[in-house]
């Protein structure tokens, strides 16, 4: 039972077999508690403080229970004991169902006492329950089970572990393993139970094996667990195991460790067999790798051939090569079995067979052939060992070739090879063949990249022997300098050819003579040390600095090798290369000091004759120099020797050609002038503009002769007229008219008058101009500016600009003054001089000239131009339904003025002769020529007389004038009365007819040949002008263009001429800006003639006819119509005049047809009649009743006339209208 001690620290009772809480009380025969134990508090939850001396039957029942109990409790007092279940009140509240047994007992007064003892009927149950499983589990368990002592006797064992023993349970029990089991390893298991036993620590799995009574044929396996049994106060019962066989996983572990000690095996020969390419050690590793873990001795072999190339002999037999022997025994003869002994193989033997079948062979020991021929017959024994054991011989097999074979073997009494020890072996021989065939193949492979490493170093040094020549050629010579080109050929050849370089010169060149090299008479050599170089590893210091000259002793390297055109080559410094400075111990103990390993001299050789030496070092490169090292500097030598030559050459050549530098300069100088007089005969005057031809001459000089140029004309010379005299005392009045200054700095700005500016001269100037000479200024100072400059304000910006030296030059042409130049250094820091007076002076008297021309072309131009414009119309009057646009514009290219001309001419009837010519060339004499035909015209025109016969006449006009003068030309004669116009041409370009629906053609005329060719026919043709359309007249100025097609330019002006503007004048306009006509290269002339319906107060028609009452009609209707104008005041006049006319018609010519009044500037009235004859003016006798009607006409009209016309004639007078009326004079 479980005491106070033994519960858990929570209080809490404790589950579990032997640990059921039993209480005990005792009551007194009055019902009180006298005793009341800890399980009693536990099971009911009253205090042992609580519960004695209370009555047990107030605290633990209930009332309704309480007599029952009370008879009970008298019933056990009088001696009668109970025992049963009786449900009793818990402190709580609750009842726990308690399992009583009660016995009467005595006090020790004698009086009657109740002992109550009492358990949790659960508890009890559960407990019962519990022992049920534990012995259901113990013997019904199939896995052996048992419990032991503290001595570790059997005490209970199930049935399983009693059939694993095969001995009945009852035998085990009060025995130990060790007595009933002794075929096992009971030691070790009685070790591990006393362990627990002793420790209280679990064993899990523990192994033991052997053989029982149960099965005494055959090994077993078991796994036990162990645990100790205890008390719950602690006591120890003993130990309990529980034992599974394991015998078939105890197997198979068994195979598994020995396939894992082989598979190790395996591994450790992969990573060890074949490390290297290195065909022994392959064949070590292999030997190594078999033993011991496969065999104990074992031998590698391969075929000799494989190994040195050699084949076979004839006989066929092979032979091998023994490559790696391992053992473990120690008295097996190593020693007498070497590595790399070869030995023949007998075509009978097992080694024969193996190789020749490619598998492996398995013979006696004893019977297989010595491979140790120099084995003592004292070491036989321990070579055979002390019986016959299997050998077997595996052919070293990959790629299908047999390269050799593995001979092994067991010795001793270990036991024969097993199928897996064969595996094992078979597979270890396997892998080492292929690594021995990779490192054969490597060896061979090997030998191949060796050759090749080798030819790609000879390869790589003849490269790399190129590239230096090829460096010495970029970089040796780059300059005509002796020094640098000796420096050059040092810094090439180091570091690759060489740690350091000395480059010596014969001195006597340098020094410009010409010097034979040392023969064999004297040896010795006068060397000038030109160059040092050393790579800072070298560290060589110079015995002699450069520049230094020294005297080599003949029997040195370098005077030998003077004296012989022969490179020197020193492989080694030792004595016999002492010998060579036996005569110059300064080198020698030089040579020691810095360590020289390997030197080489070679002469500089060039054009036959020795220059110089170069000498190359080796104190740091171990490696010597060779022949190959000779000739690469011979090389480079050479190319240095010509590079040197050519510097002498230089050096020699240099003196000489400073002496005539000088020369060269001055004559370079003289040749810059006459350069820049050449330039400015062709820069100077390229036109006829006076101030261009000024800046031409500012742009020549700047800024190759002056930083600043003025150019000044007198105020007369800019205004076109003759030169005036320069005053005797005081300023002149000047122009400026050309500034220029280098750069767009502007800093002289201030200094110079503006370009158009006018001003009074500087005292200096004027003097100048006054003497006509050149007045120079070398030197500049403060107190000169002030000569110089026209007002004191000018001073400072001058000497801010940097003004130092300054020449004014007169411009004089033709012995007469027009203004001056004035050149000013401020950048060029040369002064100017006396050579530069000269130069000037040239310049500004080749520009006087060509101002003077462009003075007199102006003036001749300006003549022309007037004369020309006198010519041509002054005043164009608008003619009836015709308005008249017109331009004439003077060439902006071309120097002279030309000869187009237009005209419009007025004629009888409203009509209007419109004509446009141009004579060809330019000049005053096409002007006149101009004037001549458009007088001759003109008056041709206004006698009414036919284009046809107009043109004739001015045929021959022209071929009056002069040989070789031609014009063109086209007249056009318009009739408002019914638009009709009758053009004729002469050599010109075709008029442009223009519509108002936005159309414009060239009209299809007769070209004809140009005036002045002579006896050439000329055609009329007739036309009408479509209304509101647009007639245009012009000259070849308007179309022609140096680069452009002239039809181009022909459909320009069509398109123009289509593309109708509001009005005739923005018609006209967009005409010139369209084809350029203000930057045209020629006179250009243009008429415009836009088609106006005519008004009802402008004309009026009239039909006649064969009759003597069209008299009276005619006047009613003349008086009627100018009633209706306005002119009321002409009336009788007119109806005066118009009656005489249709009278003269009616008697003389026939029959009147029409009678036509225009009104424009004058009133003009006209009668058509059907004869061509013109009338006539007669004399009428007294006596005569006719004959005054045209007397009357001519006297009392304007003007009058007649035409002949397609029907007959029309005759027409003009009355001008009278003052104040529209369109007369006011």
């Amino acid at each position: 039972m479980q005491t106070d001690e033994q519960q858990d620290p929570d209080g809490e009772e404790q589950d579990g077999l032997l640990m059921v809480p039993i209480a005990t009380a005792l009551i007194a025969e009055d019902g009180r508690i006298l005793h009341w134990s800890a399980d009693a508090e536990s099971l009911l939850g009253y205090s042992a403080e609580e519960a004695v001396g209370a009555l047990a039957a107030q605290i633990l029942v209930t009332e309704d229970q309480r007599s029952e109990v009370l008879e009970l409790f008298e019933s056990i007092v009088a001696g009668r004991a109970w025992s049963g279940v009786f449900p009793v009140l818990h402190r709580a509240g609750h009842h726990v169902n308690l399992e009583f047994r009660t016995h009467p007992i005595a006090g020790a007064d004698g009086r009657p006492l109740v002992l109550a003892v009492a358990s949790d009927v659960t508890a009890l149950r559960r407990l019962q329950a519990d022992l049920t499983v534990l012995d259901g589990f113990f013997t019904q368990s199939p896995v052996g089970m048992a419990v032991y002592d503290p001595e570790l006797r059997f005490v209970r064992l199930n049935d399983a572990l009693a059939q694993v023993n095969g001995m009945p349970v009852d035998e085990h029990i009060g025995h130990r393993v060790s007595e009933i089991l002794p075929g096992i390893n009971a030691d070790e298991v009685e070790t591990v139970m006393r362990q627990v036993l002793n420790t209280g620590r679990a064993v899990i799995d523990t192994r033991s094996h052997g053989r029982t009574p149960g099965d005494p044929d055959h090994d077993r396996a078991w796994s036990a667990s162990y645990f100790r049994l205890d008390r719950p106060d602690g006591e120890v019962l003993g130990v309990s195991s529980t034992i599974v066989d394991v015998t078939e996983h105890y197997l198979a572990e068994a195979r598994a460790a020995r396939a894992t000690e082989r598979l190790a095996l395996l591994v450790d020969a992969t990573a060890s067999i074949g490390t290297t390419l290195d065909l022994r050690r392959t064949a070590r590793e292999l030997a190594e790798a078999m033993v011991p873990r496969v065999c104990d001795v074992s031998g590698v072999y391969a075929l000799e051939r494989l190994v040195s190339g050699k084949p076979d002999d004839a006989s066929g037999d092979r032979w091998v090569r023994r490559l790696a022997l391992s053992t473990v025994d120690p008295e097996y003869p190593v020693e007498h079995l070497p590595t790399e002994a070869v030995y023949r193989i007998p075509p009978d033997t097992a080694y024969a067979e193996a190789m020749a079948a490619g598998r492996t062979v398995v013979a006696p020991s004893w019977e297989l052939p010595l491979l140790g021929p120099g084995i003592p017959e004292e070491r036989m024994p321990a070579y055979r060992g002390k019986r016959s054991r299997s050998v077997r011989i595996a052919p070293l097999v990959a790629r299908g070739a047999v390269l050799g074979m593995v001979v092994y073997s067991r010795r001793g009494e270990r036991e024969s090879f097993g199928e897996a020890d064969i595996t094992l072996g078979d597979e270890l021989v396997s892998r080492a063949a292929v690594a021995i065939d990779n490192a054969r193949l490597y060896q061979r492979q090997h030998d191949i990249v060796l050759a090749r490493a080798h030819a790609l170093r000879e390869a790589k040094a003849a490269q790399e022997r190129l590239a230096l020549v090829n460096a010495a050629s970029t970089n040796i010579g780059t300059t005509l300098d002796l020094a640098q080109t000796a420096r050059e050929l040092a810094l090439v050849a180091t570091p690759r050819l060489a740690d350091t370089v000395v480059v010596e010169v014969l001195d006597t060149l340098i020094r410009g003579e010409e010097t034979q090299p040392p023969g064999r008479a004297d040896r010795s050599a006068v060397l000038r040390r030109m160059a040092f170089h050393t790579t800072p590893a070298s560290g060589m210091e110079p015995v002699a600095a450069v520049g230094s000259v020294h005297r080599f002793h003949p029997s040195t390297p370098y005077s030998w090798a003077l004296a012989h055109r022969r490179p020197l080559l020193v492989p080694r410094w030792d004595d016999s290369a002492k010998t060579w400075f036996a005569d110059d111990p300064v080198r020698a103990a030089a040579a020691e000091r810095e360590g020289v390993r390997s030197l080489m001299v070679v002469p500089l050789i060039a054009r036959g004759a020795a220059v110089g030496v170069a000498a190359f070092y080796r104190n740091v490169t171990e490696h010597p120099y060779t022949e190959d090292d000779l000739a690469l500097a011979a090389e480079l030598a050479a190319r240095a020797a010509v590079s040197i030559d050519n510097a002498l050459l230089y050096t020699r050549e240099r003196d000489a050609a400073r002496q005539r530098q000088v020369a060269l300069e001055e004559a370079h100088a003289a040749q810059q002038r006459l350069a820049l007089l050449n330039e400015a005969s062709t820069r100077i005057g390229t036109t006829l503009d006076l101030h261009r031809t000024a800046m031409e001459l500012v742009e020549t000089v700047i800024p190759r002769f002056a930083d600043f140029v003025t150019v000044d004309l007198l105020e007369t010379v800019v205004e076109g007229e003759e030169p005036g005299a320069i005053p005797q005392d005081g300023p002149a009045l000047l122009r400026a008219v050309a500034v220029g200054e280098i750069g767009e700095s502007g800093v002289m700005a201030g200094a110079a008058d503006s370009v158009g500016e006018a001003s009074r001269s500087a005292k200096l100037y004027a003097e100048s101009l006054r003497s006509g000479r050149s007045i120079l200024v070398s030197e500049v100072d403060e107190a000169a500016l002030h000569r110089i400059v026209a007002s004191p304000d000018r001073v400072e910006p001058s000497l801010a600009a940097g003004v130092h030296s300054y020449l004014m030059v007169p411009l004089l042409a033709r012995g007469v003054v027009l203004g001056g130049a004035e050149f000013i250094r401020t950048g060029n820091p040369e002064p100017f001089g006396a050579a530069d007076v000269a130069l000037a002076e040239e310049l500004a008297a080749r520009a006087a000239v060509c101002i003077d021309n462009a003075r007199l072309y102006r003036r001749e131009r300006d003549t022309a131009l007037t004369l020309q414009r006198s010519l041509l119309p002054q005043e164009v009057h608008r003619s009836l339904g015709l308005e008249i646009a017109y331009r004439y514009l003077p060439s902006s290219v071309v120097s002279e003025v030309g000869g187009d001309w237009f005209d419009v001419v007025p004629l009888s009837g409203g009509r209007v002769a419109l004509i446009v010519g141009d004579v060809m060339g330019h000049g005053i004499r096409a002007a006149a020529t101009m004037g001549q035909l458009r007088t001759v015209a003109r008056t041709l025109i206004t006698m009414d007389i036919d284009p046809v016969r107009v043109m004739r006449r001015l045929d021959e006009a022209a071929s009056a004038v002069g040989e070789g003068q031609f014009a063109t030309c086209v007249c056009v004669v318009y009739d408002p009365l019914d638009r009709s116009c009758t053009a004729c041409c002469a050599g010109h370009l075709p008029p442009v007819v223009g519509t108002a629906a936005g159309t414009a053609q060239l009209l299809d005329l007769p070209a004809g040949a140009p005036l002045g060719i002579g006896g050439v026919p000329f055609e009329s043709v007739r036309f009408s002008l479509p209304e509101d359309g647009i007639l245009v007249l012009y000259t070849d100025g308007l179309v022609e263009r140096r680069d452009q097609d002239l039809d181009e330019g022909l459909e320009v002006l069509r398109q123009t001429v289509a593309e109708r503007r509001p009005t005739l004048e923005q018609t006209c306009d967009a005409v010139l800006e369209t084809l350029g006509a203000h930057t045209g290269q020629d006179d250009i002339a243009v008429i415009m003639a836009h088609v106006h319906p005519m008004e009802s107060y402008q004309l009026a028609v009239l039909p006649l006819a064969d009759d003597l009452a069209m008299v009276g009609h005619a006047r009613r209707f003349t008086r009627s119509t100018l009633a209706d104008w306005g002119l009321t005041a002409l009336t009788d006049l007119a109806e005066l005049l118009t009656s005489e006319l249709i009278t003269n018609a009616l008697t003389h010519a026939g029959s009147p047809t029409e009678l036509r009044l225009f009104r424009n500037r004058l009133l003009t009235v006209e009668v058509a009649d059907v004869d061509s004859h013109p009338p006539t003016l007669r004399r009428a006798e007294d006596s005569d009743e006719g004959g005054r009607g045209m007397h009357l006409v001519n006297e009392l009209a304007h003007r009058w006339g007649s035409r002949s016309t397609t029907d007959g004639k029309v005759v027409w007078y003009e009355l001008e209208l009278p003052p104040g009326s529209p369109g007369g004079p006011h």
